[in-house]
């Protein structure tokens, strides 16, 4: 298996942290796993945060608190880890609309500050415990294994963030695993990062509009940006906001032979539809 097919695999991930989302039933905050993480991967916990309107609602820790990801142990290589920031359907609405105002990242550089300030909120629980810190919690778990932080969308950017505290604060042995993630910070941030996580891959499609914003104000992509056009990419996507922003799209842009796309469970057939088939060049 090639690198990038690697990737495709990981990417999965959140698809699947992305179905596990409960929907109207927000205070279930352990949701049951998602059948398709067996036998591979097992939850050893799992990610909230709080979802609030208003930055300073966010600051004071208000809002709902709802499931974001998990963390997952790799069952035929133990210590082996996965931490896995879900995406939301609102971040094309929120492209369109958004202030793009900036706040000083701990670490280096400004971040999004609505992003940043989500990112504030997150919480680490084990599996039927109380919320923590999540950069605590899940360093305890990890210890000196290693862990590759994967999210999609919105979740790209909380991953990003997750993954430089684990690398600079925790020094755990971290990855990152990035898709069609709006960008997080500015050139200062980017520089911080990649000092501080040296394996990590963010993936953008160029008819994805997401990853383009914020723009201005000195906000870039990270310098481990990979673009996937028409020439590299291995599947023939419809070209709609949506279509060009799933991650099952990105998934078989990396690896069209990944999996049989038709074949996904009823929930993600209208998202596999946007594949019309294999790329011919």
């Amino acid at each position: 298996m090639t690198p990038v097919q690697e990737d495709a695999q990981l990417g999965l991930l959140a698809a699947y942290a992305f179905d596990m989302f409960p929907g109207s039933q927000l205070q279930l905050l352990e949701p049951p796993a998602d059948p398709r993480l067996s036998p591979l991967w097992a939850i050893r916990g799992y990610l909230t945060a709080c979802d609030a309107l208003f930055l300073k609602a966010q600051a004071l820790g208000l809002g709902t608190r709802v499931f974001y990801g998990f963390l997952a142990e790799s069952t035929t290589s133990p210590g082996t880890f996965v931490a896995v920031v879900r995406g939301t359907a609102d971040i094309i609405e929120w492209a369109i609309d958004a202030k793009f105002a900036q706040v000083q990242c701990p670490l280096g550089g400004h971040a999004e500050a609505g992003f940043y300030g989500l990112f504030e909120t997150l919480k680490f629980r084990t599996p039927g415990g109380v919320d923590t810190d999540v950069g605590a919690g899940i360093a305890a778990i990890v210890g000196k294994g290693s862990i590759t932080v994967i999210g999609h969308s919105l979740g790209a950017a909380l991953a990003t963030y997750l993954a430089l505290e684990l690398a600079a604060v925790r020094h755990l042995n971290v990855r990152g695993r990035f898709f069609a993630s709006p960008r997080p910070g500015d050139q200062d941030f980017a520089d911080a990062f990649a000092t501080h996580v040296k394996d990590a891959v963010s993936y953008a499609r160029e008819r994805d509009e997401v990853p383009e914003v914020p723009f201005g104000f000195g906000y870039l992509p990270l310098h481990c940006l990979v673009l996937i056009g028409p020439q590299t990419a291995q599947a023939v996507v419809r070209d709609n906001p949506l279509c060009n922003h799933h991650i099952f799209c990105y998934c078989a842009d990396l690896w069209y032979g990944l999996m049989a796309w038709p074949d996904v469970p009823p929930i993600d057939q209208p998202l596999t539809a946007c594949i019309c088939g294999p790329a011919t060049h």
